[in-house]
């Protein structure tokens, strides 16, 4: 069994995101990796937000997964603090968002 641990954060400089992959069989740590933005940079940079960076560490976590020979094989657990998140996903918010146009349960347009 494999499990991604991943982590995101967005502060007044800057805008970061990690994730470390463990075969939990084994206790190995099988990759990690980790990115961020300044967000003096640009203006895009600038609107970078927590939930943001929480999404990115998990999607790098699944890019990662996919290139590699496990991803036929294995199953990836994604395991996060992001109740963002964990809540798209187990919730199911992402089918909601989608049908509605990507506008929330308050018709406002999804942020993230």
């Amino acid at each position: 069994m494999y499990k991604a641990y991943t982590d995101g954060s967005s502060q007044k400089e800057w805008a970061g995101w990690a994730y470390v992959i463990i075969d939990t069989t084994t206790d190995t740590i099988i990759t990690r990796d980790q990115g961020g933005f300044n967000k003096h940079i640009t203006e895009e940079n600038a609107k970078l937000t927590n939930q943001q960076m929480e999404l990115m560490a998990a999607i790098k976590a699944c890019e990662y997964w996919k290139s590699t020979e496990h991803f036929m094989i294995d199953e990836l657990t994604i395991c996060s603090d992001s109740a963002y998140l964990v809540n798209c996903k187990n919730q199911f918010w992402y089918l909601t968002w989608q049908a509605n146009g990507w506008y929330n349960a308050k018709r406002q347009k999804v942020s993230n």
